[in-house]
């Protein structure tokens, strides 16, 4: 059995779609078998990150109506993830979470990991999209803003049954955070109470490689961001991988010379 992560987020707007493309790519790259599932329903746009729009037939309400055996699509790369699309024309109404539930079921014998990119917010669609799932990985950026939305996320998911939820602080810029406009790591963790998966830096490589159908670590391997998507694809496998240096290093001179020589 496969383990299910519900991706989500407070607020629209935080690359949340971006990160389950892409650290469903890493993990495939692992040599994982992995499963990414659009359930933001009339908002779908995972088809788009991943190169698959042109490639859409059926959905995931056609496959919990029974229209079809099965909505999956393979991956346009080799050693890819595979993809179910949401549905563009049909909403929430018309699936409920024990048909989610039973869908996810199904699929992650399967699988290794299925990555569910959940809708925005709280409401409805949230709680069925997260319905089912394993753990989760909550999205934010580090304003104040989308920290305050991840932290009733994180407290949604509980009441869902869903308490092992890890937080990926994304499109990061260390010189916002060194000039107060946004918060610095250690601060976004206080606020949140929750463990840190990854910091995913500000990129252009991550717009460009989604202008292109293509995940980051494909496009442009050697960018900060594709290293950071494929160290949070590692500490999801179970392995400790240190996180990229991203703030200002306040560390005096002396303890910048012990760390230099191992000290």
């Amino acid at each position: 059995m496969g383990e299910i992560i519900a991706v989500a987020s407070g607020k629209g707007g935080v690359g949340k779609t971006s990160v389950t493309a892409n650290v469903g790519d890493a993990l495939a790259a692992l040599g994982k078998k992995v499963l990414l599932v659009d359930m933001d329903m009339g908002l779908r746009n995972l088809d788009l990150v991943l190169g698959l729009e042109s490639e859409v037939v059926y959905d995931a309400v056609d496959m919990l109506e029974g229209r079809c055996r099965s909505a999956v699509l393979p991956s346009a790369y080799k050693n890819g993830p595979d993809f179910l699309p949401a549905s563009q024309v049909h909403g929430y109404d018309r699936i409920s979470e024990e048909k989610v539930e039973k869908l996810y079921s199904d699929l992650c014998q399967q699988y290794d990991y299925i990555l569910v990119d959940c809708p925005a917010g709280i409401e409805k669609g949230f709680c069925i999209a997260a319905s089912g799932a394993d753990s989760a990985v909550i999205i934010t950026s580090a304003d104040a803003v989308s920290l305050r939305d991840a932290e009733r996320t994180i407290g949604i998911l509980e009441g869902l049954g869903v308490g092992d939820a890890r937080v990926v602080i994304n499109r990061f810029r260390a010189d916002f955070a060194e000039r107060g406009i946004h918060m610095k790591i250690d601060s976004c963790i206080d606020i949140l109470s929750a463990p840190l998966l990854g910091v995913v830096p500000e990129d252009d490589a991550v717009a460009e490689s989604a202008a292109a159908g293509s995940p980051v670590c494909r496009y442009s391997p050697d960018s900060q961001a594709a290293s950071a998507y494929r160290n949070i694809a590692a500490r999801i496998c179970g392995e400790t991988v240190p996180l990229i240096q991203l703030e200002k290093n306040t560390m005096g001179l002396k303890q910048r010379i012990k760390r230099l020589f191992g000290r």
